[in-house]
């Protein structure tokens, strides 16, 4: 196995680490909430004799108490995804300086505004070249929530539910234990928005920092998908790992034509190279005395260019 194959597993770890770290901080995001309007809802089995009026104000601010903290949970999450990102292009930074100490050029550094540009690109949708972004997408899941309350409320005041019976399902639907919808119609699981997001966020900043730090790199050829190796990875991915779609082998792609991985993503990657590190130090140190191959040096010019 070539020197460099290894080196960026541990940004694959790494990933895996703050995947469930996140994983963690948003479940209990969501289980302060519940444990809060718990304790609300349990005093409202004393108003179930109350006029209509009382009634709608009492569903009103309950609802306006939820939607409020979960504006609260958004702010945590985006927060929390953002430090994520820069934190996994840091690490694949690191593993990619490790990789260019080991080639020689320990002199360098790759550009220190390169985790600000990765982790954008992330966070402002760039990556997606559409009209997304993470603040939109977050919106996006706290307008779907605010509609699934309203439809709760609503629902329960037509099928001629107590007070206390809707204040129950309310507390049930920002329960993160759940698995199945309050009512038909709502979402099956308070918080897989939000884990999706993140475990997909994360995915996207190992990747594509794994790619915009070697994709100058000559002595990295090409590019290997891995899949998890889990009983529950897509077909997809499979065909990924296992299909020969340029030739070059199975499971492997030019540089500039990695696909994305898909949200919820868990797969790998590793750079395919055909240099030994012995003759890659060789092709370095030829370069930097002006010798060797002319058009490897031109290649090792730009990319060194691209490291300042």
């Amino acid at each position: 196995m070539r020197f460099w194959q290894n080196l960026f597993k541990d940004s694959a770890l790494y990933r895996a680490v703050i995947v469930s770290r996140q994983e963690r901080r948003i479940r209990n995001f969501y289980k302060g909430v519940y444990e809060d309007i718990k304790k609300q809802t349990e005093a409202y089995q004393q108003y179930d004799t109350v006029d209509f009026s009382a009634r709608r104000t009492l569903l009103n601010g309950l609802q306006n108490e939820i939607l409020v903290r979960m504006n609260q949970i958004d702010l945590q999450t985006k927060d929390l995804i953002i430090g994520g990102v820069n934190s996994q292009v840091e690490r694949v930074l690191q593993n990619n300086q490790t990789f260019l100490n080991n080639l020689g050029y320990s002199t360098y550094q790759t550009n220190p505004q390169f985790v600000a540009n990765v982790a954008d690109k992330i966070v402002t949708g760039k990556l997606y070249n559409e009209t997304w972004n993470l603040s939109t997408a977050i919106w996006g899941n706290n307008a779907r929530r605010q509609a699934e309350i309203r439809e709760i409320i609503a629902r329960g005041v037509l099928q001629g539910k107590s007070t206390a019976e809707i204040a129950k399902q309310l507390e049930q639907y920002v329960n993160p234990q759940r698995k199945s919808p309050v009512i038909s119609g709502t979402s099956a699981e308070i918080d897989y928005n939000a884990q999706r997001l993140a475990r997909t966020s994360i995915q996207h900043a190992y990747q594509l920092a794994f790619v915009e730090a070697t994709k100058n790199n000559p002595f990295v050829e090409a590019y290997r998908w891995i899949t998890s190796g889990a009983s529950n990875v897509c077909a997809v991915c499979i065909d990924r790992e296992e299909g020969d779609h340029f030739g070059l082998g199975a499971g492997i792609y030019p540089k500039d034509e990695l696909p994305l991985d898909h949200p919820n993503g868990n797969c790998t990657f590793e750079v395919v190279s055909s240099w030994s590190e012995e003759d890659a130090r060789s092709a370095v140190m030829d370069w930097m005395f002006g010798e060797g191959d002319e058009e490897l040096n031109e290649q090792l010019d730009y990319f060194a260019e691209n490291l300042k």
